[in-house]
């Protein structure tokens, strides 16, 4: 049925045979209603019945479009978060692994810079681009640690060289000078320093040709092919020292100076000089001693009965002679003992 306008006509439709039935009230007419019919062609209200049914199930999949959508819309912004949520957490768990990992390696990198070469970063639970670099990091440490044990020992071998030859050269007897190529003294021994008149320690800076201008000369001469030598005479606190100087060049530049104090040699070879010349006087002196004495007796012996007179005169001449040469034979007894001085021991 329909309502239609201008009054409240019923319309029905029917099938078997294919009409259409209307009833429409008369207004005029107390009660009385107009009932028509119309047949319609076969099959018609068949179609009518699908046209409608279409219409219907047209209005719903409208309406369940609406609501597909709206599930559509809802069903893709929870997979946009979802995804989101999926990116984030993805994206946070990649810059665990690898932010946390170079933490580590920093730290580790910090310890080292201060000194400590124990520290080392732990490999497990890393990518492995992480655990690469972190074992790179752990071998370089390692042999950092190593090469520093090996520099310290070196060091303290060193050290131990040099205090025993410090110790070697200060007990030597010779002065031991280093000076490097602008001819300043780098390092001075204890004998050195004495024969210098200085302190060893504020004589290292100064220029050996200022502190030693003596040897000026010889330090003109000094080559690394050879070694340059000479006998100086050092006049320090009015005390006169011989000394025997030799320069030694080094290929690295600057030289070593090496100061022998032969002043008790010179004197020991003046004194063998002196010695040599005393036993030539000695023997010159004594050879005719023995014969003067010997005919100065027997003179007094032969002819001391033979003088007449004075004979006193004549024992006291020949006394004077056999006296004096006894003297002079004494004389010559003390150069003997000179020449047969001692071998003088300089230890």
């Amino acid at each position: 049925m329909a309502e239609v306008a201008g009054g409240e006509a019923r319309v029905a439709l029917f099938s078997g045979p294919d009409a259409v039935r209307v009833v429409y009230p008369l207004s005029m007419y107390d009660g009385a209603q107009l009932y028509g019919v119309r047949l319609l062609q076969p099959g018609m209200m068949t179609r009518l019945s699908s046209v409608s049914r279409a219409v219907v199930d047209l209005r719903e999949a409208a309406e369940n479009s609406n609501r597909v959508q709206g599930v559509f819309a809802l069903a893709y912004i929870e997979t946009v978060l979802l995804v989101l949520v999926g990116a984030v957490w993805v994206g946070v768990s990649a810059a665990d692994s690898i932010a946390v990992p170079v933490a580590r390696l920093v730290q580790a990198a910090d310890k080292v810079a201060g000194g400590n070469l124990d520290a080392r970063v732990v490999t497990s639970h890393q990518s492995e681009d992480i655990a690469v670099l972190s074992r790179a990091f752990n071998r370089m440490t390692s042999d950092l640690q190593s090469q520093q044990a090996a520099l310290k020992s070196a060091g303290e071998e060193a050290e131990a060289r040099r205090r025993f030859i410090e110790t070697v050269l200060s007990e030597i007897s010779a002065g031991i000078v280093g000076i490097d190529v602008l001819e300043h003294i780098s390092a001075i021994n204890r004998h050195a320093a004495n024969f210098l008149s200085v302190v060893g320690e504020d004589a290292i800076g100064f220029n050996i040709r200022e502190l030693v201008p003596e040897i000026s000369d010889l330090l003109d001469k000094v080559s690394v092919s050879k070694v340059e030598e000479q006998e100086v005479d050092l006049i320090r606190k009015g005390e006169t020292r011989r000394l025997r100087v030799r320069i030694s060049g080094l290929e690295t530049g600057g030289a070593v100076i090496t100061f022998d104090d032969i002043t008790r040699l010179v004197a020991a070879q003046r004194n063998a000089a002196w010695k040599d010349v005393a036993q030539r006087i000695a023997h010159e002196i004594k050879n005719p001693l023995t014969p003067i004495q010997l005919s100065a007796e027997r003179i007094k012996r032969k002819y001391r009965d033979h003088i007449d007179g004075d004979i006193e005169v004549f024992d006291r001449l020949t006394d004077t002679i056999i006296r004096q040469v006894g003297d002079i034979g004494r004389m010559v007894d003390e150069f003997s003992a000179f020449a047969r001085m001692p071998v003088p021991n300089f230890a």
